[in-house]
């Protein structure tokens, strides 16, 4: 079962949301839902966006000054919160974080465009540890590591395989590569 993201982002965020989304699937077993990627004409917009969030596991909120003063990011957060949904803001340095509105005073990712790889190696986490916990839970079991003997009254359990790590060292080093590259162009 994949685990799937609502990315409630401003229109004038499209293509950074765009690269969230291509690096955040890259994990596989997970889907991204870009509104802008789903067009239904005819159809009452907030009608898409409510089924939408109702059909995802989560919504990944990007902050930018952009999105901060778009009706349709708060009110896509407050829907979602609503509906119980787990809620993660995703901010950029230009996002106000007082201005988190329904989503102050939880823990968000930092998102710097100019060095991305902290940022995205902490959303890659977040989403496979979600995606593995939702996993365990539709097998109805977990992958016991060790014996209580030799660990104890804790038994700890494994949620994630060695192609995990493969994949994010593999989207880790492609985000290194982008910013190098970025960096470059950008002192020409």
């Amino acid at each position: 079962m994949a685990f799937s993201i609502f990315l409630s982002h401003s229109h004038l965020d499209a293509e950074l949301a765009r690269q969230i989304k291509e690096q955040v699937e890259t994990l596989g077993d997970v889907s991204v839902y870009l509104s802008e990627e789903h067009v239904e004409p005819g159809r009452h917009v907030y009608e898409k966006l409510q089924k939408a969030i109702q059909e995802h596991d989560a919504l990944v909120a990007l902050i930018t000054s952009s999105s901060i003063p778009s009706p349709y990011v708060n009110q896509e957060i407050g829907y979602a919160l609503g509906l119980g949904k787990l809620a993660v803001p995703l901010v950029l340095p230009d996002g106000n974080r007082d201005a988190l509105a329904m989503l102050d005073g939880r823990e968000y990712i930092e998102l710097d465009p100019h060095n991305s790889l902290p940022g995205m190696s902490r959303l890659l986490q977040f989403v496979r540890v979600q995606r593995d916990s939702l996993r365990a839970a539709s097998a109805g079991t977990m992958q016991r590591v060790g014996s209580p003997a030799r660990q104890g009254a804790a038994l700890p359990y494994a949620l994630k395989s060695p192609q995990d790590d493969l994949v994010t060292a593999l989207v880790l080093i492609g985000v290194a590569i982008l910013l190098i590259y970025a960096t470059s162009s950008a002192a020409k």
